[in-house]
């Protein structure tokens, strides 16, 4: 079959339709992937830096207390919390690859401002600076992936980047083990810039999405980008679809903005389900476990680089889960299936750990908590990277309506990011005020109640087109 694109005829043969597909979803797939390694190395890094950073002398009088640590820890959450939600509205308004471009090259000025901090104060700037590049990467990414796959491989796709967050976790942690020897926190921060560049090379080799394409009016392109990956009856298919959706909404006076989430129950559903996700992907307790790992080792007794190389085995048992079963059970098991097994372990395992803790006395160190204690922290990475992160992510880049979809999303990945910096910031304060046994207690019960969410509530979007599932939202709410 062939169609007419510009005065210029474009078939779509077997052959030539499939080299095209895998060229432009492999290209899709390098895009995600480096901005998750570029995420997890980003959001890890200084888990290590840490030690370094608060015995600094020279950087800082007197050294960091722990507020000074959850707050250099977090200001590069605040950034993101920022950028997320408004990057989202950006992403729908000037098109999805445009405002990568920004997040990556923030991304790079942070990296280089941080290595160069003379002072505390300007490396919470940096860090700042970070964030707002990981907020814009971290909503649009997955955007993209989930708008320009097809339904059959889209939670791979997205899959990529979420299970490459792990994969920079992983890298983050090993370069903190290698550089340990040196103690500068420096040579762990500057690693951060080669993602950095990787991203901006690989935003120039793609495109913007049919659907932020047909969005804007300019249908010729739409046709040529789903030309790479759909045959010439599936595009104008699509484009119909597309249209009439639009149609719909203009109907109905929607103008894509944030009080369209509010105006129908359905809509209400798909905000209260993202909303409740978004909750989810952070309240399991992971960035309690990620970014404080090497100071609770320490806490039982462990030297400081004892406590850096003892998070390698951790994350890398993580990293194996995220990739073996985040990615090999994405598309091939349900949806809701996967995260309720993994908010059920989470719960369990944040319990156990809670109760290790209280057993730990740092007059008396005892070595066997501390071998305790690293093996449920791997236990609980290996169930919440392997069920829990990835599954999430791609049920967010699901969800949303096509005229709310940047809206929506950046809205959700907002609160993901505010409520990380909430935890990042009391964390350490609250170990100290009140415990490890209550504070791993508090994100046990919490998961409770988000694993009963998830078996009564949440909607299956495996293997549906993005239309059924805004379909799906609609009618289950009339009915």
């Amino acid at each position: 079959m062939s169609i007419s694109v510009s005065g210029i005829q474009l078939t779509t043969s077997d052959p030539i339709l499939a080299k095209s597909r895998y060229r432009t979803l492999l290209w899709a797939g390098v895009l995600g992937s480096l901005a998750g390694l570029l995420f997890g190395y980003d959001t890890s890094v200084l888990s290590g830096a840490l030690i370094y950073l608060s015995v600094d002398l020279g950087f800082h009088s007197g050294g960091l207390t722990s507020w000074d640590q959850g707050l250099v820890t977090s200001v590069l959450l605040l950034g993101a919390a920022i950028t997320a939600f408004f990057g989202g509205q950006l992403a729908d308004k000037t098109g999805r690859r445009n405002i990568l471009r920004v997040g990556a090259f923030l991304f790079l000025v942070g990296a280089v401002a941080s290595v160069v901090a003379p002072n505390f104060n300007w490396l919470v700037i940096s860090r700042f600076i970070l964030g707002c590049g990981l907020g814009i990467t971290s909503t649009v990414v997955p955007i993209y992936l989930s708008e320009i796959a097809p339904a059959a491989s889209r939670g791979r796709l997205i899959a990529s980047n979420a299970v490459m967050i792990n994969v920079g976790q992983l890298i983050a942690v090993v370069a903190n083990a290698c550089v340990s020897p040196f103690a500068s926190w420096r040579l762990m921060f500057i690693l951060a810039a080669i993602p950095a560049v990787l991203v901006m090379i690989a935003v120039c080799f793609i495109g913007d999405t049919p659907n932020w394409y047909v969005r804007h009016n300019q249908n010729d392109k739409a046709r040529k980008a789903l030309l790479k990956t759909s045959t010439a009856e599936q595009t104008e298919q699509f484009i119909a679809k597309e249209q009439a959706m639009m149609a719909l909404e203009s109907e109905s006076g929607k103008q894509g903005q944030l009080s369209d989430l509010f105006r129908e129950k359905w809509l209400q559903r798909v905000l209260f389900v993202g909303v409740i996700i978004a909750l989810i992907n952070q309240f399991t307790g992971i960035n309690a476990v990620m970014y404080f790992t090497p100071t609770l080792l320490t806490t039982v007794g462990l030297s400081a680089q004892n406590a850096l190389l003892a998070s390698v085995p951790i994350v890398l048992l993580g990293t194996v889960a995220a990739v073996g079963l985040g990615f090999g059970l994405m598309d091939r098991a349900p949806r809701r299936l996967v995260l309720g097994i993994g908010t059920t372990g989470v719960a369990i395992t944040m319990a156990a750990i809670g109760w290790v803790y209280g057993l730990i006395d740092p007059s008396n160190p005892s070595v066997l908590i501390s071998w305790v204690l690293i093996a449920l922290m791997a236990l609980f990475l290996i169930i919440n990277q392997g069920f829990v992160g990835a599954m999430t992510w791609t049920i967010l880049a699901e969800i949303f309506p096509g005229h709310l979809r940047g809206l929506g999303n950046g809205l959700a990945t907002a609160i993901i990011w505010v409520v990380n910096f909430g935890i990042s910031l009391v964390v350490l304060p609250l170990l100290n005020s009140i415990g490890g046994r209550s504070v791993f207690w508090i994100f046990a019960a919490i998961n409770i109640f988000a694993a009963l969410f998830v078996w009564k509530v949440l909607p299956e979007t495996r293997g549906k087109s993005l239309d059924a599932i805004e379909n799906e939202f609609r009618t289950r709410v009339e009915n």
